[in-house]
């Protein structure tokens, strides 16, 4: 008995202490769509590129993350983009390409959502719009959007010979941006 009542104080005192979990941190997420997937929109080319802008309230921030829920598995490029002064995607902050698996991808009420972490990959402080791209590369990569028209979800052929600038679209592709002060 007194062996468990000298464990339990000690259990209570380690739990209780404080010093062993990190500082609380203040995080923002923008996500645009209503979190009820209803369509998963292919694209015509894999020169063509999903894109949602994210506007921080912030003039000042740090890029930590995106989520994006994947209907179809494929290999995919993303690519994350700062917005020139005319509100076009301009200069590339990072781009990388991903297979994702069959058991990543999510059904439309399974709540399943793949994370990209931007820390590393776009170090330091950013201001203004950022653009977040999807490109199909093999396969037939889908992701799932919401019936939201948020004004902030584009398409357009990358193809330097076709470049067209962004063109609005009705449908919210269901990717979330995680931004801190």
């Amino acid at each position: 008995m007194r062996v468990w009542l000298l464990y339990s104080l000690g259990l209570f005192a380690c739990a209780s202490s404080g010093g062993a979990g990190r500082e609380p941190t203040l995080e923002y997420e923008i996500a645009y769509d209503d979190n009820r997937p209803g369509e998963a929109s292919a694209l015509i080319s894999s020169t063509f590129e999903q894109m949602v802008r994210f506007k921080p309230a912030a003039a000042s921030f740090h890029l930590l993350r995106f989520r994006a829920q994947l209907a179809q598995e494929g290999r995919v490029r993303w690519t994350v983009y700062g917005q020139d002064p005319l509100e076009q995607p301009s200069k590339e902050l990072a781009s990388w390409e991903r297979d994702y698996p069959h058991e990543m991808a999510s059904g439309p009420t399974d709540g399943r959502w793949v994370v990209e972490d931007l820390v590393a990959r776009i170090p330091g402080g950013q201001s203004g719009a950022i653009w977040v791209g999807f490109r199909r590369l093999a396969g037939d990569p889908r992701l799932w959007s919401s019936a939201i028209d948020c004004e902030n979800a584009f398409v357009r052929d990358s193809d330097p010979a076709k470049f067209l600038r962004p063109m609005p679209i009705r449908k919210t592709p269901m990717i979330r941006l995680d931004w801190g002060p």
